[in-house]
């Protein structure tokens, strides 16, 4: 029997670290995002829509590597409240990755709106207001306009600006693809890969749940037997 406590307490330990590791990653993934504010993924991070998924990965983030530390903690002690409180509190992390995944996904398939609504219009005060962020974002994602590399500009009766050309050189070739398209899809694998990521946490903490309570049930037996003896 002790052996069998040693074996799962190890390997519940394994699992929570590994756990804290991928915790940290996320809920540093989902700062990092947060901040940005010169780069083509600040898009993403400061619009209403999409900040919404981009702060609870941060906050499950969070919350994952305060369980799994908690976890550690119960299994190096072989605590059968800490471990029970950990399966508890991990079951029902676990219940709101899935509504994240869920969120996630739901997000992705409102991106062409989101970017419909939040881009393409910025073009129209371009000679006003939206001039550095445009350009910026031009120079960034190698694009040119909104949907294609005219419109715009036709609009506005102006020529496209030095951001529509590599290294901002006007005699080379021009950027072909629309910075619409070019941030949908920016979007989608910014929420994509967040998706495959917590379910891949998913599946890690549905290992942890059944480890701790074995390990939970191994020490109860085991103080049991002591009692007897």
């Amino acid at each position: 029997m002790g052996c069998a406590i040693g074996t799962v307490r190890l390997i519940l330990f394994f699992f929570n670290f590994l756990l804290a590791v991928l915790g940290l990653a996320i809920c540093g993934t989902g700062i990092y995002v947060m901040r940005q504010k010169d780069s083509a993924i600040s898009v993403v991070s400061q619009s209403d829509q999409l900040s919404t998924p981009t702060t609870a990965v941060a906050i499950v983030g969070a919350c994952i590597f305060i369980f799994a530390f908690f976890g550690c903690c119960g299994a190096l002690r072989e605590s059968h409240c800490m471990i029970i409180t950990y399966a508890v509190m991990l079951t029902t992390l676990f219940v709101i990755q899935v509504l994240l995944v869920v969120t996630v996904y739901y997000f992705r398939s409102q991106a062409q709106d989101f970017v419909n609504e939040n881009v393409s219009k910025e073009y129209l005060d371009y000679e006003t207001k939206t001039k550095e962020w445009i350009d910026g974002l031009q120079i960034r994602l190698k694009c040119c306009g909104s949907t294609d590399n005219t419109t715009p500009w036709l609009k506005l009766g102006i020529q496209p600006p030095s951001s529509c050309y590599p290294d901002q050189d006007t005699t080379k070739p021009i950027f072909t693809k629309g910075c619409d398209p070019t941030l949908v899809d920016l979007v989608e694998n910014v929420l994509n890969t967040t998706g495959v990521v917590v379910i891949t946490v998913a599946v890690i903490e549905v290992v942890g749940i059944i480890f701790s309570l074995c390990l939970s049930s191994s020490i109860r037996h085991q103080s049991k037997h002591r009692g007897y003896a």
